[in-house]
């Protein structure tokens, strides 16, 4: 988690500091990192939901 806000803080940073003619090019930087993070976490969620499904059909 702290890489990712690390890495969203760098390109929010990189965004703001840019000139007007490179600022939509780093907003869609910041954009498709979000997108990318949060199919992270979908897909980590996913896996633990698996995993306590399968343990859940053991325990029984």
């Amino acid at each position: 988690m702290d890489r990712q806000d690390a890495e969203l803080r760098q390109l929010t940073d990189e965004m703001n500091q840019a000139p007007p003619d490179k600022k939509l090019a780093r907003a869609c930087a910041v954009i498709n990192k979000l997108v990318e993070q949060r199919r992270e976490m979908h897909a980590a969620m996913e896996g633990m939901h698996q995993k306590m499904m399968h343990q859940m059909g053991e325990g029984r």
